[in-house]
């Protein structure tokens, strides 16, 4: 990790660091900012919910006082207390009668239209009191009732509640009762009969709802003994046996995300219970979630644009300045612009340029003074190797030879004049391949008139090759070298094969001899007497090689040395490739 950030260019450091900079603690303020506003909207959606379920309570209130003045009024009816009163004068033979004036005054009585009202049914003490089905019925009757046993506590005392599913339409009936008293001696304390409202429980409990609420929910309402007289769905009622559901706070936040709310029903001496879904909070939740992001997007593009932009002018001073850099790293020591400012990268173009101008004073003073030693050395070495006035000297001999019909004093004297005329010519360092070979073959053509054609010098150079240009006097003494020492004890044809090879923009002569080798601790020493700048009497010649192709092209360059004893040696001499 910390490799990659040291390897990090330093534009994509500043834009890292001020994208973590500003980006943290924006992530860190949208979270809290997100987690307060779902809490604000969690809160609010419950409040709406609370006020819905309120508003629905007073609504069911509303609707169950009708009833109950309902029952009031047809308990306190001059005419229904007439013939309660006198209950016991009747009989069976008055069915007609009776049922036929109970349904005439119910229309008179009521007379609002109450869909949900199902039955309206009087219950009369007198076990003779007749029996229609419809709206009369006596105490027998009420004793077959499914509810009975459980009134029978408070049965003629106080309202009652009951539910149940009547056969045939399948339907929830929801019972309201109340007890008839004779009113007629001023007491109340005689009951006269037992007054029951069925109602359809799906109009009544549905109908108080507020219908322009959307949200999908479910809802039930239970009795003050946790009996559900009503629910909108089968599994809600499932649910409320749950001990979540037992909670008795208004509002219940459900781990599954749902809210329940209930609320007292006092007409009932019960609750509604409503369970909201949490799609109306997950919703606006989300709203507020796409708006954070929307936020926390727009401030990362602005960071990285921002951030990216000062980089940028932070780069390009600094880019101007690694270009002076390489400039100067290419050699070029002329300073030609400078970086304005007072910061931290002007003061170190500053110190830049003023070392540069230092390092060219130096290399003026030093480098130059020591280029021109160099090449007076270089030239001392040229004249030690070409005697201009032997050059005439043989002049004199090859033409006394040639009057002497002395052929090969002639021949002889000829290639020596060749060579020296070549060596004397110190106009060009550089000269093509093909004047070295030729020179080396002068060599050896006198070398065999004094060995007795002892040496046989193989040239194993492609066409392509021979123009190439090389250092001037730098074959000859390796071929010398060879015949000196390479071939000292030893009979037989002395075998001298010169090669050449383009590779990797470098040229490598090879001059290879099939003599007596070197011990490897021969070989140590002549290379280490190469590497170093001590002249030794053995190896001048390599030692020179060496030293001008060192000067002339670089350190990289110049003689090396392989050798087995008893095999040959091969010496090579690499140089750059140069038409």
């Amino acid at each position: 990790m910390r490799k990659a950030i040291l390897n990090m260019s330093l534009s994509n450091k500043i834009v890292a660091m001020v994208f973590t900079m500003v980006m943290i603690p924006v992530f860190l303020i949208s979270w809290f900012f997100f987690r307060e506003m779902q809490h604000s909207i969690r809160q609010e959606v419950s409040s709406n919910y609370v006020h819905f379920v309120e508003q629905y309570a007073v609504n069911l209130n509303y609707k169950l006082e009708i009833y109950k003045n309902l029952l009031q009024t047809l308990s306190s009816n001059q005419n229904f207390q007439t013939i309660m009163q006198q209950q016991y004068q009747y009989d069976t033979k008055d069915l007609v009668y009776i049922s036929n004036f109970f349904t005439s005054e119910m229309k008179n009585v009521i007379f609002s239209d109450y869909p949900e009202i199902y039955n309206i049914m009087f219950y009369a003490e007198s076990p003779q009191f007749p029996r229609d089905g419809r709206h009369i019925a006596n105490l027998e009757a009420m004793e077959e009732e499914h509810w009975y046993s459980d009134a029978l506590s408070t049965l003629m005392l106080e309202s009652l509640v009951f539910d149940y599913q009547t056969l045939g339409l399948k339907k929830k009936i929801v019972s309201f009762t109340s007890p008839m008293k004779d009113l007629s001696d001023g007491t109340y304390n005689r009951t006269l009969a037992l007054i029951k409202i069925d109602v359809d429980a799906a109009l009544i409990f549905e109908e108080s709802l507020v219908t322009n609420y959307s949200s999908d929910y479910q809802f039930a309402i239970r009795d003050g003994k946790n009996n559900i007289l009503f629910a909108s769905h089968e599994q809600f009622t499932a649910q409320l046996d749950n001990d979540t559901m037992q909670n008795r706070d208004a509002i219940v936040h459900l781990t599954s995300g749902e809210v329940l709310i209930r609320k007292p029903v006092e007409k009932l001496n019960g609750e509604v219970l409503f369970l909201f879904p949490d799609f109306e909070i997950e919703q606006k939740t989300k709203a507020v979630f796409s708006k954070v992001v929307t936020f926390v997007i727009a401030i990362i593009i602005f960071t990285f644009v921002m951030s990216y932009l000062m980089s940028l002018i932070l780069m390009k001073r600094l880019r101007r300045f690694i270009r002076k850099m390489d400039s100067v790293k290419e050699g070029k020591l002329e300073i030609t612009e400078y970086i304005e400012g007072r910061d931290e990268i002007a003061i170190i173009d500053s110190q830049f340029n003023t070392m540069v101008r230092r390092l060219n004073e130096v290399i003026q003073e030093n480098y130059i003074q020591g280029l021109y030693k160099k090449r007076a050395e270089l030239s001392v070495l040229q004249n030690q190797i070409n005697p201009h006035f032997l050059f005439n000297t043989l002049e004199s001999i090859n033409s006394m030879a040639s009057i002497m019909e002395a052929r090969e004093i002639s021949a002889v004297t000829e290639s020596l004049g060749d060579m020296l005329r070549y060596s004397i010519n110190i106009s060009d360092s550089l000269v093509p391949l093909s004047n070295e070979l030729n020179n080396i073959v002068h060599y050896v053509n006198i070398q065999n008139v004094r060995f007795d054609d002892r040496f046989l010098l193989s040239i194993q150079i492609a066409e392509h090759l021979q123009n190439v240009k090389v250092l001037k006097l730098i074959l000859q003494p390796i071929v010398e070298n060879a015949i000196l020492h390479a071939f000292r004890g030893r009979r037989g044809v002395g075998r001298i094969e010169v090669t050449a090879e383009q590779q990797d923009g470098q040229l490598r002569l090879v001059i290879s001899d099939n003599g007596i080798g070197m011990s490897s601790e021969v070989l140590q020493h002549l290379n280490n007497t190469l590497a170093s700048s001590e002249h030794h009497s053995d190896s001048i010649g390599l030692h020179n090689v060496h030293s001008r192709v060192h000067l002339t092209f670089g350190q990289q360059y110049g003689v090396q040395i392989e050798s087995v004893p008893g095999v040959g040696t091969k010496v090579a001499i690499v140089m750059p490739f140069a038409k």
